[in-house]
């Protein structure tokens, strides 16, 4: 695994990583509060096990190069916005910030297990088109590191 990317298979550092957050935050890049990335990150998670349909309206984009781009050991850059997403989520799914934290790890758990069910299942993500569990893996570790380190919580561990 490397070492620049948090690795989301490792509950115990995401846990560790996600106490390091308060409530009253501010993000060093984007306009997300704590608990919006949080609940952003749930929503990737979701989509991933195909609990959220992939976007409507998505921008025509070259999946070739988005899967260069994800199959790279480049990070996703500060401020950069995905192009299916125009704003940031409303937040306010859980009543606090130890809610969604919590909730994110249990996601994280049923992620594991829904791929440990059917091992060379695609699901279809937005950009990336359709990706198995260790395509997932990657993007969700990029796609983590990139919200830790927007509000400081990243090396996880």
């Amino acid at each position: 695994m490397d070492s620049r990317f948090t690795n989301i298979l490792d509950l115990h550092s995401i846990e560790n990583s996600l106490k390091g957050l308060s409530s009253n935050d501010k993000p060093d890049f984007g306009v997300m509060s704590p608990q919006q990335m949080v609940e952003h990150l749930i929503d990737a998670v979701d989509l991933s096990m195909n609990k959220l349909q992939p976007f409507d309206g998505i921008e025509q984009v070259d999946v070739e190069r988005a899967r260069k781009f994800l199959f790279s050991d480049r990070e996703i850059r500060p401020g950069a916005r995905a192009p299916y997403s125009s704003q940031p989520p409303e937040g306010g799914q859980y009543a606090t910030l130890e809610d969604a934290c919590a909730s994110l790890i249990e996601r994280l758990k049923d992620f594991h297990q829904f791929f440990n069910q059917t091992p060379d299942r695609k699901t279809q993500h937005p950009l990336f088109g359709p990706l198995n569990f260790q395509e997932w893996i990657i993007f969700h570790n990029k796609h983590f590191t990139h919200h830790f380190k927007q509000f400081r919580i990243f090396p996880a561990g």
